[in-house]
């Protein structure tokens, strides 16, 4: 859910929160499961962001033409990928969590 509310150009900065809240809604563990599965709705949403970001800065520095990157550009596009998807977790995860505990409560009430 979190990748497909994504694509919606006003909700995609609330994603996370909304991925979590309906993890945690359906898990109908109380606020504690509701965490949990919030944290592995990040994960899950993260893991290919993480892939594609560090292939595709790794490839696109390695093919700059003229050899303007270097022997190490590909390495250096590919860290920034990284660091670009630790910059995009930490956000993610706390709204994440926020709505797996909310959409928690939620369910057990």
């Amino acid at each position: 859910m979190t990748i497909i509310v994504g694509f919606i150009p006003v909700l995609n900065l609330l994603s996370p929160a909304i991925g979590g809240g309906l993890g945690g809604y359906l898990q109908k563990e109380g606020a504690g499961g509701g965490a949990k599965i919030g944290a592995l709705v990040t994960i899950a949403f993260l893991i290919p962001l993480a892939i594609l970001l560090v292939v595709a800065g790794g490839l696109i520095g390695s093919f700059l033409p003229g050899g303007v990157g270097g022997a190490g550009a590909g390495a250096a596009a590919g860290g920034i990928g990284l660091i670009a998807v630790i910059i995009i977790a930490i956000p993610s995860f706390v709204l994440s969590i926020i709505g797996g505990v909310v959409g928690g409560l939620v369910a057990g009430e």
